[in-house]
């Protein structure tokens, strides 16, 4: 706090007599000499004001004078004797009874500028113990961050210099790190949010809650202190300011973690089904995630609302329950790898990440990999299972065992396999539907569709019978494969299944 009237009035050496006891708490703002008549002009309110009174000996009312600082609000008023006033004239003390001014005689000897080298000495005093207890905070502060104490250890140093309920609060995640959480969170969710989004830079006041938005650039999060604005003093915004700080700084490198981690994951997804060339880049990539290699594992995959808030699900349940694993998002789906035990029961592991996701989620489960090299076809299955959820009309998740379908067969292939395979069957009808404007690629998927019946495919495509065999038969010239053979059938419907693989 500032020097106050009644604190530069007990400095001894500056021998300052006081006559009328105003506000004596007030604090000063600034020092002002003037002897013009009407000082008012070129004040803004808690000055201390020292005259010599050449106004009075010129004739000016004491009335109007003390009325003129009265009216601006200044903190006091000094007198100096000299040659031309030598007395505080009297009417002057009673005009400052009358507004409460304090009134105080500066001794001949006391310069004028003695008072305001006292003044600013005090601010020089003030400036620097801020800054100092600024510092000792941000010390504080840091050394917390140091010691990896996170969100909650910023809190706990906060919590030491403000005792008062905390929390930092996400748009999407809500509360993510409190300290004896501040009451009525969860009533005001939705006004936080709110205040989130506007961007409460200044704080905004939720009933007993004060909300300011924390200033990152990707991140919608704020610092929920409990009391009202109007309640928190001026240094305890200071400090207010100095954690928000702080706490952007944790949550950007929380962020840059995070994403960081995200695509290591991601990536290891990808090496996974890239095929045995990859299996050293894999293990060293588990390690890192650090997953024990040699354990045991199976993959799964889920699709069906928020991936991202899926995913913070999964991490947070592998934690909670002490299984190491890595998850990631692909595309809209959420996959993870996760340590099981050799006899583990995958349909109660599944239905256990049901309950993480929620209801709206499909999912699947792959079988148990014995080595590292095992695993993309865990993932390949896990994924599978999981289209084939989607289909479903109860959806949940289906574990890889469950499943007997062609679909699988092309997932476990090879890419370029599956390639070779619908250039040689497929392409060649594709190519004669380009030149010819023919449809013998849908007209082959409807008739194997329906089971090879000649009357039902030709009813859907609108067609005579005799059309749709004049079709298949050229469909039979261009692949030389004979659709009345079961085996010829299975590779041309597999042939078309690998077209979206």
């Amino acid at each position: 706090m500032s020097l106050t009237v009644g604190e530069l009035l007990s400095r001894p050496h500056l021998r300052l007599e006081l006559i009328v006891g105003g506000d004596l708490d007030r604090a000063i703002r600034w020092v002002h000499a003037s002897d013009l008549p009407d000082p008012a002009p070129y004040l803004r309110g808690d000055e201390v004001v020292l005259t010599t009174g050449i106004w009075y000996w010129h004739g000016t009312a004491s009335s109007s004078f003390a009325a003129s600082l009265g009216h601006v609000g200044v903190a006091a008023l000094g007198f100096g004797t000299n040659p031309l006033v030598s007395e505080v004239p009297p009417e002057l003390i009673e005009a400052c009874r009358g507004w409460e001014l304090t009134l105080f005689r500066v001794p001949a000897d006391v310069s004028f500028i003695q008072i305001s080298e006292e003044f600013v000495e005090a601010q020089h005093r003030l400036r620097e113990r801020q800054l100092l207890e600024s510092l000792n905070r941000s010390s504080q502060f840091v050394g917390s961050l140091q010691i990896s104490g996170g969100l909650a250890g910023l809190l706990r140093v906060l919590w030491q210099l403000l005792p008062r309920p905390a929390a930092v609060v996400q748009r999407r995640r809500g509360v993510i790190a409190c300290v004896h959480e501040p009451a009525g969170l969860g009533e005001y969710a939705a006004a936080i949010s709110g205040a989130i989004a506007a961007g409460a830079a200044g704080g905004a006041a939720l009933g007993e809650l004060s909300v300011f938005s924390i200033p990152t650039a990707a991140i919608d999060t704020a610092l929920v202190i409990g009391g009202s604005l109007e309640e928190l003093s001026v240094n305890e915004r200071t400090i207010i300011d100095q954690a928000l700080a702080f706490i952007a700084i944790e949550l950007q490198r929380q962020h840059a973690v995070e994403e960081s981690e995200r695509r290591f994951v991601g990536e290891l997804f990808d090496l996974l089904v890239a095929g045995e060339a990859q299996l050293p880049a894999v293990t060293a990539r588990l390690q890192s995630l650090g997953v024990a290699p040699e354990a045991r594992f199976c993959a799964a995959a889920c699709i069906g609302g928020d991936p991202e808030k899926a995913r913070e699900a999964v991490v947070a349940h592998l934690a909670a329950t002490g299984r190491p694993g890595a998850v990631g998002v692909k595309a809209t789906a959420v996959v993870l790898i996760a340590q099981v035990e050799p006899d583990e029961d995958l349909v109660a592991f599944g239905q256990e990440l049901q309950k993480v996701v929620g209801p709206t989620f499909s999912g699947g489960v792959g079988g148990i990999a014995q080595t590292v090299g095992e695993l993309g076809r865990s993932v390949i299955e896990a994924n599978h299972a999981c289209r084939f959820a989607q289909r479903r009309r109860d959806g949940g998740f289906v574990t890889h065992d469950k499943l007997a379908s062609h679909a699988l067969l092309i997932g476990l292939e090879d890419e370029r396999l599956l390639d070779a395979f619908q250039q040689t069957l497929i392409e060649p009808l594709r190519e004669h539907d380009r030149r010819r404007h023919t449809d013998l690629v849908t007209t082959l998927e409807m008739f194997l569709g329906s089971g090879g019946r000649y009357q039902q495919t030709a009813a859907a495509l609108h067609l005579h019978v005799n059309t749709l065999r004049l079709r298949l038969s050229r469909i039979e010239q261009l692949t030389g494969r004979d659709l009345s053979s079961m085996d010829d059938r299975v590779d041309l419907w597999i042939a078309l299944g690998s077209r979206d693989h």
